[in-house]
């Protein structure tokens, strides 16, 4: 009979440590897979990104190709898959970064599309930050002129953070950034993410319209002491504290229905402090007749080039004087949230 082997129990692997190393294989692709998270104040970490200087080239004019994966990253921001939105979004540096704000009660997860570098890179492009709530009504604000426009940047993170709105849209550089001319109608700069149809800013603003056709943008716009005196004239007021709100084209109210643009004006003026004028019944001054976004919204066959002829209710140009944007902003914020409960109490 052959001797028995002595079985060295030291060399025998325990199976809670096979089946240990095995969770560990299985679950290591999903950790590479898994979203860029952050916790903390979203508004500070909104108000602290910089949108560059007058004239720095901080934009770049994207190629078509860029155009159609940026749409196909959106895409998939809008459909809530964020994985698939990250994962594309690389090959044009962008990234999808799972926000947990707990800088305001209650604790509420965003999902924010936003490029990978920092203005002042070689590859920042200046493309745009796009912010979503896991919840809320179809309503999308607007800061289109970071920094050109004066505090409206920081008003809209202030009104996406307070409000049950479910996007935030942040052009990511000024207006005046290239020195090159939009090929859209008007005098306005190629940067400019409202005048210009080949920017990252107005496909984001397309898709989520067509995506959602009952979103209602509002847009932040500001103005300056030359537009005041004029629309001092035009709406028959002394007060420099200006709103002049706006569809994108000659508002007059048909007295058949209670469309947002009334509801607005009216708790504005019912605050006191600040003046509501409308485009077309009241002014004839910066309507945002050509803004690309608000053309789409409004239906133009050609939103480039096209002023748009159909009221749709889905788009608000909202101009506010500068004493408006310096002293008033969270004022102002409070009649949007009073115009919003408003509105679709109404529905």
């Amino acid at each position: 009979m052959a001797p028995t082997k002595n079985c060295d129990k030291s060399k025998i692997i325990d199976p809670r440590i096979l089946l240990l190393l095995l969770a560990l294989i299985l679950i290591t692709p999903s950790i590479s897979q898994a979203l860029p998270h952050q916790e903390g104040n979203l508004e500070h970490y909104l108000k602290a990104i910089d949108y560059g200087k007058r004239a720095d080239q901080s934009w770049t004019k994207p190629s078509a190709k860029f155009l159609q994966t940026f749409a196909d990253v959106f895409e998939a921001f809008l459909d809530s898959n964020y994985k698939r939105a990250h994962r594309l979004g690389k090959k044009i540096g962008y990234q999808v970064i799972e926000f947990v704000d707990n800088g305001h009660s209650p604790v509420e997860t965003h999902y924010m599309l936003q490029e990978k570098t920092l203005i002042g890179s070689p590859s920042y492009k200046g493309a745009g930050i796009f912010v979503t709530k896991t919840a809320g009504k179809p309503i999308a604000i607007e800061a289109p002129h970071p920094q050109s426009d004066l505090y409206t940047e920081l008003q809209a993170i202030e009104l996406y953070i307070r409000s049950p709105s479910r996007f935030l849209f942040i052009a990511g550089s000024r207006r005046n950034s290239s020195t090159s001319s939009s090929a859209c109608s008007g005098n306005y700069f190629a940067s400019d993410a409202v005048h210009n149809t080949m920017h990252t800013y107005f496909v984001a603003h397309k898709q989520l319209a067509e995506f959602n056709p009952e979103t209602l943008f509002l847009q932040l716009h500001g103005f300056g002491s030359s537009s005041l005196t004029k629309l001092q004239t035009q709406c028959q007021t002394s007060n420099e504290n200006i709103i002049n709100l706006s569809p994108g084209l000659k508002y007059y109210p048909n007295g058949q229905s209670i469309n947002f643009i009334d509801v607005l004006a009216a708790s504005v003026n019912n605050a006191g402090q600040t003046k509501a004028c409308i485009y077309g019944r009241d002014t004839g001054s910066l309507g945002g007749t050509t803004n690309t976004t608000g053309r789409f919204s409004n239906h133009s066959d050609n939103a480039c080039t096209e002023k748009a002829t159909q009221f749709s209710d889905q788009f608000i140009h909202i101009e506010q004087s500068f004493p408006v944007r310096a002293s008033y902003g969270s004022l102002v914020n409070d009649q949007i949230l009073d115009a919003i409960e408003k509105y679709y109490e109404n529905l």
